[in-house]
């Protein structure tokens, strides 16, 4: 094991239409994450409700559909992002 932790974040439509991806991706450099992997994907159902998941428990079904409405075949920028030791997904998420 490499003592890193994972997470996968979603720039999503509007922020890269919005021109924000670097912005966005420099605060997250900043903080010690390292970039393990990015791609350009049009993102499907199936990922969308992945992604998704714990916030569609806690929200209910009506978040399922606006999510899946608002990204489904728009370009996303999947970013697979390392951070040294524990806590990459939380340290993200309340970034």
């Amino acid at each position: 094991m490499d003592g890193k932790s994972y997470c996968l974040i979603l720039l999503k439509p509007d922020a890269l239409e919005r021109g924000l991806s670097e912005r966005i991706l420099d605060r997250f450099l900043e903080v010690g994450f390292t970039v393990e992997a990015v791609t350009f994907r049009t993102i499907d159902r199936n990922l969308i409700l992945a992604h998704y998941a714990d916030a569609i428990r806690r929200v209910g079904p009506e978040l399922e559909e606006r999510v899946v409405n608002s990204y489904l075949e728009r370009m996303t920028l999947p970013l697979v992002l390392g951070l040294p030791g524990e806590g990459a997904t939380t340290l993200a998420r309340s970034l």
